[in-house]
């Protein structure tokens, strides 16, 4: 009778820990799919900032140039004032 009870408390024990097992299994491949998500998203983010960036650099470098123009201009006229008066 004691043998039967411990072959039975055993078996309830590894039923336990098999669900356990189960459920910890479950648990890492959601962790696995959300990890997965993330660097899918982090690549995605990366790829936008690079977009973003030279967006940036094109629009500096087409404002940059037509105020240097002016500059030039203005200066220019600054020194043909100051030569002739």
């Amino acid at each position: 009778m004691k043998v039967v009870q411990t072959l039975e408390d055993t078996n309830e024990l590894q039923d336990a820990i098999l669900e356990a097992q189960r459920k910890s299994l479950s648990q890492q491949e959601r962790l696995l799919e959300s990890s997965s998500q993330l660097g899918i998203a982090l690549d995605m983010s990366k790829d936008n900032v690079k977009d973003m960036l030279e967006e940036f650099r094109l629009a500096k470098a087409q404002y940059v140039f037509p105020l240097v123009q002016i500059i030039m201009f203005f200066f220019l006229y600054f020194c043909i004032f100051i030569f002739y008066f």
